[in-house]
């Protein structure tokens, strides 16, 4: 990382800002072109989950690239006082280096929705297999995490 002075090395705040956004960016790419979606999502120390349908973009990208990467980001806010050259953006930010999977088994999806419900209700449900034959679970396997503290005020 080139700013180490706004550097994020402990992984406790990184979660922490993955907790408190409320949605991340998935980063895919194939044949040299990329492809950026904004996501919902839920997420351990070790994966991220997401949800969708079962068709799509996104899916036939991961079948034949699975290497993606995700950002999350918090507390942003343009700081415009002073000449525009001198203008700077706060914020807090996570970006994950992962690989994905598209996760068949109707029990490990399940597993999934509830990561992905935990962040947002606070818990999970219990889905009947019908219900989660309807609906695609992507594991993102973390990686790599980095994390960049810009917040500081002059």
């Amino acid at each position: 990382m080139r700013r180490k002075d706004i550097e994020i090395k402990d992984k406790k705040i990184m979660f922490d800002i993955m907790q408190r956004a409320d949605e991340c960016c998935l980063a895919m790419s194939l044949n040299d072109q990329p492809y950026v979606i904004p996501v919902n999502y839920g997420f351990t120390d070790k994966a991220i989950y997401i949800h969708c349908a079962l068709a799509g973009k996104k899916l036939e990208i991961i079948k034949q690239n699975p290497k993606v990467c995700l950002t999350f980001c918090v507390d942003m806010d343009i700081d415009m006082r002073g000449p525009a050259n001198t203008w700077t953006t706060h914020y807090q930010s996570v970006v994950v280096f992962g690989t994905a999977e598209l996760i068949e088994d109707l029990k490990e999806r399940q597993k999934g929705m509830n990561v992905f419900l935990t962040h947002y209700a606070g818990k999970g449900m219990d889905f009947e297999d019908k219900h989660l034959a309807k609906v695609m679970v992507i594991k993102v396997t973390i990686n790599e995490m980095t994390g960049k503290n810009n917040l500081t005020k002059t």
